[in-house]
């Protein structure tokens, strides 16, 4: 009685198996003999987010009381030294980028760090050369030469209020909440900084891959409408960071990129939706993987035009299809080569 049930049973595997050869050869569709190398262009454009390690921003303030007369701290603007970051009351009042700040009001006789910092800043404004830590008679001349250049009072002496202090640190500017014309107060913030950057990487966004862009490459970092060109996406010098953030916070401004995009966490700001793509874009031919003739020592070959050719694989994004160079893009080939033109695949 067992061997009457077994017996039916095991022709149902058998037939079952049957059908589904059957089945699969109904489904695959046969290459044609001879096809055309066709044309792939691949630019591993992928959505990234910019991770970026920052200190707390830091912030310019005002040191005296009046009107705001001019403004000039627009979002993303470089802070230079000496150049006037706004005026009041119409006096300028100047960038002073040094790792000294201005405490006291300096003036013929005074002596330190800080007078030397005064005659680096008088010397990047062109009025005094070669400059000590001594407030001698050539700072008086100098000091009065630089009260007459911001429209200030004349009397030789230097007084902290011309200037506003950035750390050697700091970068661009972030946000400039202040207005022309209006009344500020000793101690009121005109504009904060982009904060100092540390660490900063490219991630995929949400469960995307990194592309292996190829060594050299020349790859893009897409930003709302702008665009920059840089040599490596992982290895992100600060001036890199700095052009990218500052394009990334000029275009949040100008509303061609989403201010939502970017977030703050933990000492770490995020800067989403941007996009990372090769500044050059590679062509190459496409094929049919079964039609790459392979050898178990590892050589791959392609029948052109009847001629046994050896060519490089590139791996392909797309299933069942292989990247070869574009100098084969037309060119007619085989599918179906012989046992023989097998063997001279080297």
């Amino acid at each position: 009685m067992i061997f009457a049930w077994l017996i039916p049973v095991a022709g149902i595997f058998v037939m079952s198996a049957v059908w589904a050869q059957a089945e699969e050869k109904s489904i695959a569709v046969p290459l044609p003999a001879v096809i055309e190398v066709g044309k792939r262009t691949v630019d591993e454009r992928v959505a990234v987010e910019l991770h970026v390690d920052v200190e707390a921003p830091e912030e310019l303030r005002t040191r005296v009381g009046g009107t705001l007369t001019t403004l000039n701290l627009g979002v993303g603007t470089d802070l230079k030294l000496g150049e006037v970051a706004f005026s009041i009351d119409g006096i300028d009042v100047l960038v002073h980028r040094s790792s000294v700040p201005f405490y006291r009001e300096l003036a013929v006789g005074a002596k330190g760090p800080d007078v030397l910092a005064y005659g680096q800043l008088l010397s990047e404004l062109g009025l005094l050369s070669n400059p000590d830590d001594l407030f001698g008679p050539k700072f008086d001349v100098a000091t009065r030469a630089l009260q007459r250049l911001i429209h200030a009072p004349v009397d030789g002496v230097f007084r902290p209020e011309y200037t506003v202090y950035a750390s050697p640190d700091a970068a661009r500017v972030a946000a400039a909440p202040a207005q022309v014309g209006a009344r500020v107060e000793p101690g009121d913030t005109l504009a904060s900084l982009t904060p100092a950057i540390s660490v900063g990487m490219f991630r995929a966004s949400e469960s995307g891959q990194m592309p292996a862009f190829a060594a050299n490459s020349e790859i893009r970092v897409e930003i709302g409408d702008e665009t920059i060109d840089i040599s490596d996406s992982q290895n992100l010098n600060a001036a890199t960071l700095l052009e990218v953030i500052g394009t990334v916070e000029k275009a949040a401004a100008s509303g061609s990129y989403p201010k939502a995009a970017i977030s703050d966490a933990d000492g770490t700001r995020v800067y989403a939706q941007l996009f990372l793509q090769l500044a050059e874009p590679e062509e190459y031919g496409a094929l049919p993987s079964g039609a790459i003739i392979t050898t178990p020592q590892g050589a791959t070959c392609v029948l052109v035009e009847g001629d046994v050719t050896p060519v490089a694989i590139v791996p392909s994004p797309e299933l069942g299809v292989a990247f070869i160079s574009a100098e084969y893009v037309g060119l007619s080939v085989s599918t179906r080569p012989s046992l023989e033109e097998r063997r001279e695949c080297e």
